[in-house]
């Protein structure tokens, strides 16, 4: 490539720490030594680049400055005039079929030295125009990226051929001329046998390994078929053993429980006959007691009713008696009273009595207020 051929721009990968935590990355520790044993994560001559990290993503900066070569992923050539820069990555169709997390993002800005004259992109929207001379690929880390800008070589930048032309010697004739010419040529047509077929070695080496990867991932197949065939069968096995002896223990529980319940019945029929028998004997000395208590109580009564017949006849004879004692007594005092009434009437006196405003005179033998009223 000659020194017109040159690119400068940067190259920024950020990987988000959190879903980096969720495949086992915890700290910037942990990205740079995954970074540094595990092939799939080096990115070509960015592998030297150093780590940093900001609150939430780890970042990889990498410089792309003058003569590029071709590094895999990125590439760069001048062909018929022209700079080609070609960014490719994730086109694997193995690598879209597992898992599509966006663990971050992949921006890539370039900068020519003359315009810009076109750009092919797999998805609109990957390369973005910042000016004339510089664009920007920005899109996530993980997803498919086949990317080709072209740049002019103008001739204030230099020849846009890939071998500088000859220059003939002041003794060369036409004859040296043509034979440097032929031997150019020849050297061309070695480079692009070679290219070819080293190409052809590397599509064969290719398909080779599509081979050894689809044998592999057929064998695994179908090892893992067999293996889930006899994991089903092993289940369902262990399944039918379980449900016989699940029956077995069942039956066996059933029968138990079924002859427990007859034997308790049997006990309760037993308990209950013996309980009835208890309760008609019981019936009977109660019965017999009652009808004894019942004649007991009638002779009491008799008994009873006679002495108290008696106790009355001579109570009703005393009594008689006395209230004719009685009787005979208070006639004789109300025939003295009467006397004693007839005699003091001749004797009674007045008092006056008085209650707040109102006056009240009593006349009487023994005069006395009326209740609430006081003597004057």
């Amino acid at each position: 490539m000659s020194s017109a051929a040159r690119i400068n721009g940067e190259i920024i990968y950020t990987l988000s720490k959190s879903l980096a935590a969720g495949v086992g990355l915890n700290s910037l520790a942990d990205v740079k030594s995954e970074a540094s044993t595990n092939p799939e994560a080096q990115i070509g001559f960015c592998k030297d680049a150093p780590i940093t990290e900001d609150a939430s993503n780890y970042i990889l900066k990498c410089p792309l400055k003058d003569v590029l070569t071709d590094s895999g992923e990125i590439s760069a050539s001048i062909t018929s005039g022209t700079i080609v820069f070609r960014y490719k990555a994730n086109l694997d169709p193995s690598s879209t079929t597992g898992d599509q997390t966006n663990f971050g993002s992949v921006s890539i800005t370039i900068r020519f030295l003359n315009p810009v004259i076109s750009f092919t992109e797999n998805r609109v929207g990957l390369v973005r125009k910042v000016d004339d001379l510089t664009y920007r690929i920005s899109g996530s880390a993980n997803e498919p990226m086949n990317i080709e800008i072209t740049a002019n070589l103008a001739a204030s930048s230099g020849t846009a051929s890939t071998a500088p032309t000859p220059v003939p010697s002041t003794t060369a004739t036409a004859i040296d001329q043509a034979a440097a010419d032929a031997a150019l040529k020849a050297a061309a047509d070695k480079a692009a046998a070679e290219l070819k077929a080293k190409q052809e070695a590397e599509a064969k080496a290719a398909a080779d390994l599509k081979a050894k990867q689809e044998a592999e991932a057929k064998a695994a197949a179908d090892k893992a078929a067999a293996d889930l065939k006899a994991k089903q069968e092993a289940d369902a096995k262990a399944a039918a053993d379980l449900k016989a002896k699940q029956d077995a223990e069942a039956a066996a529980d059933l029968k138990a429980k079924q002859e427990a319940d007859a034997k308790a019945a049997a006990d309760l029929k037993a308990k209950q006959e013996a309980e009835a028998k208890a309760a008609a004997d019981l019936k009977a000395k109660q019965e017999a007691e009652a009808k004894a208590a019942a004649d007991k109580a009638a002779a009491d009564l008799k008994s009873r009713q006679e002495a108290d017949a008696k106790v009355a006849a001579e109570k009703a004879a005393a009594d008689l008696k006395a209230k004719k004692a009685a009787e005979a007594k208070a006639a004789a005092a109300k025939i003295l009273a009467a006397a004693k009434a007839k005699a003091a009437a001749a004797k009674k006196t007045t008092i006056t009595c008085v209650k707040g405003k109102l006056v009240k005179k009593v006349t009487a033998v023994k005069p006395v207020c009326p209740k609430g009223y006081k003597k004057k």
